[in-house]
C-alpha cells in the first residue's frame, strides 16, 4: 500500500530482515518499510528486539511497540501476544554508512533469534 504522493522507488519481498548492505538498495538518505503480518502460534510474552545502524521503529497491530533512535544499539521490548495472525510493520531510515537492520524475537520457551520466514507473511493492507 502506498502511503505517500509518491510511489515507491524500489520494491522487494524479504523472507526476513536480517540485513548488512554492502552496496546499499537506494542512494543514501532513503527510507525502507517492510510490511505484512506475523504468525503468533503460541499466546504469551514475546521478546522482540531491533538493531540498526539508523532509526528504526516496529508497529504490531498499528502499535509502536519499538522506537530505536540509538544508532548501532540493541533495542528490546516485551509484549503480551495472543496466538494468531497480527499486522507487522517495520519502518528503517538508512542515513549513513554501513547500512544493517536486525530483527530478533524470543517466543515464550525458546532463545533468541532472528525472526524466522515461516512466521511473517505478506500482506498489502496493514493499516486500518
Amino acid at each position: 500500500m502506498v502511503t505517500g504522493k509518491n510511489p515507491p522507488a524500489y520494491i522487494e519481498i524479504d523472507p526476513w530482515i536480517h540485513f548488512y548492505f554492502h552496496n546499499p538498495p537506494l542512494p543514501r538518505p532513503y527510507t525502507v518499510e517492510w510490511i505484512g503480518k506475523i504468525k503468533i502460534s503460541n499466546a504469551g510474552q514475546y521478546h522482540f528486539g531491533l538493531e540498526s545502524i539508523d532509526e528504526s521503529s516496529l508497529y504490531i497491530d498499528n502499535k509502536q511497540v519499538i522506537n530505536d533512535q540509538s544508532p548501532n544499539q540493541y533495542v528490546e521490548k516485551v509484549v503480551d501476544m495472543p496466538a494468531g495472525f497480527h499486522l507487522f510493520r517495520l519502518r528503517f531510515a538508512d542515513r549513513t554508512g554501513s547500512t544493517h537492520i536486525n530483527l530478533y524475537w524470543t517466543p515464550p520457551g525458546s532463545g533468541q533469534e532472528v525472526i524466522p520466514s515461516d512466521v511473517l507473511f505478506l500482506s498489502w493492507q496493514t493499516r486500518r
